[in-house]
């Protein structure tokens, strides 16, 4: 076991496979409860997506996601934050680097898009461009209680 005292305020010992955060007031918490598998889709949307359960149950959640089935990411976040929330991808395409990001919103069982962007910065100096894209797929969504 370790001990955490600079992130939950104590000499809180806990496991190593379980998880430490912090919510927006600062506050630490484990993530030793329940967690629960709120989305799963082995090939991954780009759509909006219902939950199997309501958002606000939960302390915590986790979005796996990807660009094309390549360059795979994950996000943890507080369910203090459920709007407005960004996903990013970076890309080597030989020349450029593209940064691929969805705007998306939690709200109950519903999680939204907001919008689906991209914006590509060239090797070499010069101008950038920015446009729309088809989403990033989504493949899992997880709550931790």
């Amino acid at each position: 076991m370790k001990v955490l005292s600079n992130l939950l305020g104590n000499d809180t010992k806990i496991n190593a496979n379980v998880i430490a955060l912090k919510d927006k007031n600062d506050n630490g918490y484990t993530l030793d409860g329940e967690k629960v598998i709120l989305y799963n889709d082995s090939t991954g949307t780009n759509g909006n997506i219902t939950l199997e359960d309501n958002i606000e149950n939960y302390r915590f959640y986790e979005i796996y996601f990807s660009r094309e089935g390549n360059n795979y990411s994950s996000i943890r976040m507080s369910t203090d934050f459920l709007t407005n929330i960004q996903l990013l991808v970076a890309v080597y395409l030989g020349n450029i680097t593209r940064l691929y990001t969805d705007s998306i919103t939690i709200s109950g069982t519903s999680l939204t898009r907001n919008y689906s962007r991209y914006i590509n910065f060239p090797d070499s100096p010069a101008t950038y461009n920015v446009g729309a894209n088809t989403g990033l797929l989504i493949y899992k969504v997880i709550g931790y209680k």
